[in-house]
């Protein structure tokens, strides 16, 4: 290659590495680190002039720990065997003040191949490596579950989103966490009642259950007995009805019997007529009888066998009239108990009437109570058939007052979970709670969760 093609070359690699100079920091080593010159982007990133740094050894710049360490003597071994070295390095600026590059250590070697002397590039990140030591640091908060933490530093470009995101990120996750743990809070308030309620309602269930059974058992004793009545009161129907018709029949005898009597009378006062009639010619007869024996003892003693019959004949009219006025008298007591057989005949009728009348109503009334007893009968029936529904509903209600309560238990461990899972969580004293509530629910809103979640449990 001739000499013009080689100041061509050099030329053009100048004018390369001015450009790089103007936008990159540049400094140059010997392969003992000993600095050889740098551009002003590096002399005003680490705040030095180029007279203070001249004919200085690299580590100047070296933190503490990395002075006098194998990997920093690696680090220079690696540059002279010609191998270049490229990273993000920590470097300590004028002051001690720590700084962060983005830089690349480049051996220039010969035309045989050796190096003689090191070039880096570099750019300063100093900005960036804090500002991502700022990200890394909030974001290790977040991963310890530290929800305090937020990025305060202004940033501009990319960071100024990564640290709009991560703030936003981490007040959302801290808000919905935060109501999280009051709604928690509330819920296992409710549950607590809930359990507590549905406990309750377990023993009432249970207790329901077996007043229901007393209620069902009572009914079918009283529907046994009123099936009884009802069999009883037909009975008694029949009764009286058999009552009513003798009862009738008895009257209808006793006014036969008082028609007789009165029959009986009214002969008995024809009988007395006839007897007068008969005393009246027993009276005419003693009339005559004497009158004879007047005659008959005018007539002397052709008269004394006249005499003798009509002495006879007196003393048979005699006990004629005798005989009639017992008869008569005889006859006048018949007639005496006999009108009042008659009345009392008729007192027996109308008694009689009388018992038939309220026994026909005796009989309207148990015609009325059978049938009341077999309407009764019919509605026990029916009742026991809802009884009988209501035993089944209460069992179903038992049970799942059981089941209500084991479900209580299981979302109260369930909800002490959640409490433990939240309270992992630091979280920052104004996140969201406002008087034991959630940020933006309402007291309202509060209660009507409550209020769906006892619904649910009932």
């Amino acid at each position: 290659m001739d000499d013009n093609c080689n100041d061509a070359l050099v030329a053009e690699l100048e004018s390369v590495l001015n450009a790089v100079s103007k936008s990159q920091a540049m400094i140059e080593f010997e392969l003992d680190g000993t600095i050889i010159s740098a551009n002003e982007n590096f002399l005003t990133a680490v705040g030095y002039s180029l007279e203070e740094i001249q004919g200085q050894h690299h580590s100047m710049f070296a933190p503490p720990e990395l002075k006098g360490s194998n990997e920093y003597q690696a680090f220079w071994e690696k540059l002279n065997r010609g191998e270049y070295d490229a990273g993000e390095y920590k470097r300590i600026a004028k002051g001690g003040r720590e700084i962060w590059i983005q830089a690349s250590y480049n051996p220039i070697l010969d035309r045989d191949g050796n190096a003689y002397k090191v070039v880096k590039f570099a750019t300063d990140i100093t900005e960036q490596k804090q500002n991502f030591e700022e990200v890394l640091m909030v974001a290790d908060h977040l991963a310890s579950n530290d929800l305090t933490r937020e990025i305060e530093k202004e940033y501009s470009g990319q960071y100024a989103q990564v640290k709009k995101a991560i703030n936003h990120a981490a007040k959302n996750i801290s808000d919905v966490l935060a109501e999280a743990s009051g709604v928690t809070e509330n819920v296992a308030s409710s549950v607590k009642d809930l359990q507590v309620t549905s406990e309750h309602l377990s023993v009432a269930a249970s207790q329901q259950s077996t007043a229901v059974e007393e209620v069902s058992a009572n009914l079918t004793e009283t529907d046994s007995q009123v099936q009884m009545n009802a069999k009883n009161a037909n009975l008694a129907s029949e009764l009286t009805n058999e009552t009513a018709n003798v009862a009738k029949q008895g009257q209808q005898k006793m006014e036969s019997m008082t028609g007789a009597m009165k029959s009986i009378a009214e002969s008995s006062d024809s009988i007395s007529k006839i007897i007068k009639v008969i005393d009246d010619i027993a009276f005419q007869t003693n009339l005559l009888a004497l009158n004879a024996a007047v005659e008959a003892a005018r007539a002397g003693q052709h008269g004394k066998g006249f005499a003798v019959v009509a002495q006879e004949v007196r003393n048979l009219a005699g006990r004629s009239a005798k005989a009639a006025k017992e008869t008569t008298d005889l006859i006048e007591d018949s007639n005496h108990r006999v009108q009042q057989g008659v009345a009392m005949a008729d007192d027996t009728s109308e008694a009689l009437a009388d018992i038939v009348s309220k026994i026909l109503k005796i009989n309207d009334l148990i015609s009325e109570i059978a049938s009341a007893s077999d309407e009764q009968s019919k509605g026990i029936s029916q009742v026991n058939i809802a009884m009988d529904q209501v035993i089944d509903a209460a069992s179903t209600n038992s049970q799942k007052s059981v089941d209500l309560a084991e479900a209580s238990k299981e979302l109260n461990s369930l909800t002490g979970q959640l409490r433990a899972q939240v309270g992992k969580f630091k979280l920052k004293e104004d996140s969201g709670l406002q008087d034991g509530l959630p940020a933006g629910m309402s007291a309202e809103m509060a209660q009507q969760i409550m209020t769906f979640l006892k619904a649910q449990g009932a």
